[in-house]
């Protein structure tokens, strides 16, 4: 993994992942609306705000962000359409999410998607529940992830129904 750091070729990775999610639906899906222009978007990965990438020869193709809050962060992430069923991306995930527990004691993912819920919780996430208009107006599930949940059996870790649709 990498960690952005910033740097005019680092820079450049961003605006080609950017611009590539841009011309898909991507963009919209993964972020806020706050992200629609190139300039916010590099701004939501400046400190205290950390991202972490992969790249292959067509650029970034995983990607991972913390934004911290109180003692955790919000985590999110992205994985190119061909990477998203892949043992790479399997194996990204599970490294991205120790780098967040490493420099942060809970992790808070918020997504609009039932599917991207439930596949949270397979990997540990403690599913709180719904809330409605968060996410650009849309209901958010909102979970967490802590060392604990991590480790705890996964059928264990869905604590509600994920429900909306």
């Amino acid at each position: 993994m990498t960690v952005y750091d910033g740097s005019p070729q680092a820079d450049l990775l961003l605006l080609d992942w950017w611009t590539r999610m841009a011309a898909t639906t991507d963009l919209e899906q993964a972020f806020s609306v706050v992200h629609a222009s190139a300039g916010s978007f590099f701004q939501s990965f400046r400190p205290p705000n950390i991202l972490i990438y992969e790249v292959d020869d067509e650029g970034i193709w995983f990607a991972a962000w913390f934004d911290p809050v109180m003692s955790g962060a919000f985590y999110g992430l992205w994985i190119a359409p061909p990477m998203r069923l892949s043992m790479s991306a399997l194996r990204a995930v599970q490294a991205s999410v120790a780098f967040g527990l490493e420099k942060f004691p809970v992790l808070i993912g918020a997504t609009r998607h039932v599917k991207v819920a439930r596949q949270a919780a397979r990997f540990g996430a403690r599913i709180l529940g719904d809330i409605p208009n968060l996410f650009d107006g849309e209901t958010a599930t909102i979970g967490y992830i802590t060392n604990e949940t991590v480790r705890a059996p996964r059928l264990a870790n869905h604590s509600t129904e994920v429900s909306h649709g």
